[in-house]
C-alpha cells in the first residue's frame, strides 16, 4: 500500500480552525454593525480571541505529542515482553506493534533474538535493522526491504523471500535450508557458513556476494547472476547451474562434483584451482582450465579466515532453540 502524502490535521485543532473561521465571520459582522464608536473594544475582542486560539493549539499539539510518546513507549515495551512469545498469537501481536511504529514513523528497536515464525512481512522495510538470533522460520517476505539488515545466525528454514530486497545484508552462520530467494537481490551479502541447502535462488541477483564456506547443497541457481562471488570452501554438490552467470567467481577449494547444467564455457570465466572438486562429466576438462588460469596472475583468496575455513552453520535444534537463545553460538 502507498503511502498517502499530503498534510495531516489533528480532529480537534480542525474543530478550532473552524471555530476560529466561524467567530471570525461573527466579528466582522459585529465590526460593520457597531461602526467606529465600538472599535477599540473589537480590537480588543479581536486580540482576546487571537490569544485563546493559539494557546489552543498549542495545548492540542503538546497533548497529543505527549499521548503518541505514552503510546510509543507502551508499544516498545510490549514489543521486548513479547520478545520470545513464540505462539501464533505472539507472533501476530508483535508484527501489529512493529506495523503502528512505522506508522508512527518512529524506529525499530534490536530485533534480535525476536521469534517471528509464520509472520506475515509482505513488503516490510527493515533496512538496517539487528535480527541477529531471530527465528523467522516460514515467515513470508516477498518484497521486504533488508538492505544492510543484519541476520547473523538468524534461521530462515523455508523463509518466502521471493524479491525481497537484500543488498549488503548480513546472512553469516544463518540456517536458511529450501529458502526462497527467487528474483531477491542479495548482491553483496555477507552469507559466510551459511547453510542454504537445497534453496531457491532463481533468477537471483547476487553479485560480489559472499559465500564462503556456505553449504548450498542442491541450491538451484536457474538464471542467477553470481558474477565475482567467492565460493571458496563451500559446498555445491548437485547445485543446478543452469543458465546461470557465474564470471569471475571464485571456486577455489569448492566442492562442485555433482552440480548440475555447469558447462566449460562458464567454468572458463570462473577462477578454480588443484583442491576444486569439479563434476565428473568435466574432468576432462580439467587440466586445460587449470592450465589457462596459470597463465593468469591471479590474487589469493580473499579469504574471511587466517587458517582454516569453520563449519557451515548446522540445523537448529528449535526446542533447545526456544529454551536457550544462548545455545546458538555453539552452531
Amino acid at each position: 500500500m502507498k503511502k498517502t502524502s499530503g498534510l495531516r490535521i489533528d480532529p480537534q485543532l480542525s474543530i478550532s480552525l473552524s471555530l476560529f473561521a466561524v467567530l471570525g465571520v461573527v466579528i466582522a459582522f459585529f465590526n460593520k454593525a457597531v461602526g467606529t464608536e465600538w472599535g477599540s473594544f473589537v480590537l480588543v475582542l479581536n486580540n482576546t480571541f487571537m490569544n485563546i486560539f493559539v494557546f489552543g493549539i498549542v495545548l492540542v499539539w503538546l497533548d497529543k505529542k505527549q499521548r503518541r510518546r505514552r503510546l510509543t513507549k507502551t508499544y516498545l515495551e510490549q514489543l521486548e515482553d513479547f520478545r520470545f512469545w513464540r505462539s501464533e498469537e505472539g507472533v501476530w501481536r508483535k508484527v501489529g506493534i512493529m506495523r503502528r511504529l512505522k506508522e508512527f514513523e518512529e524506529p525499530l528497536p534490536s530485533l534480535k533474538g525476536m521469534e517471528l515464525e509464520h509472520a506475515i512481512l509482505e513488503d516490510f522495510d527493515l533496512r538496517g535493522q539487528i535480527l541477529d538470533h531471530a527465528n523467522l522460520c516460514k515467515a513470508f517476505l516477498w518484497k521486504a526491504k533488508l538492505t544492510r539488515t543484519s541476520l547473523e545466525r538468524a534461521v530462515l528454514e523455508r523463509t518466502y523471500l521471493e524479491q525481497a530486497h537484500m543488498e549488503g545484508a548480513n546472512l553469516t552462520k544463518v540456517y536458511a535450508g529450501m529458502a526462497d530467494f527467487r528474483e531477491a537481490n542479495i548482491s553483496q551479502a555477507k552469507l559466510v557458513c551459511a547453510n542454504l541447502e537445497l534453496a531457491l535462488f532463481i533468477q537471483t541477483e547476487a553479485r560480489q556476494s559472499d559465500f564462503e564456506g556456505a553449504n548450498l547443497a542442491g541450491a538451484q541457481f536457474d538464471g542467477a547472476d553470481l558474477s565475482g562471488s567467492l565460493f571458496h570452501r563451500a559446498n555445491l554438490m548437485g547445485a543446478d547451474f543452469n543458465g546461470a552467470i557465474i564470471a569471475d567467481c571464485d571456486f577455489r577449494g569448492a566442492e562442485l562434483s555433482g552440480a548440475k547444467n555447469l558447462t566449460i564455457d562458464q567454468l572458463k570465466g570462473a577462477l578454480i584451482d588443484e583442491s576444486t572438486h569439479l563434476p565428473d562429466t568435466m574432468t576432462t576438462y580439467r587440466d586445460t582450465l587449470l592450465e589457462s588460469l596459470a597463465k593468469r596472475d591471479l590474487a589469493p583468496v580473499a579469504s574471511n579466515f587466517q587458517g582454516q575455513v569453520p563449519a557451515y552453520r548446522a540445523k537448529p535444534d528449535m526446542e533447545d532453540f526456544a529454551r536457550c537463545r544462548g545455545r546458538l553460538d555453539m552452531y
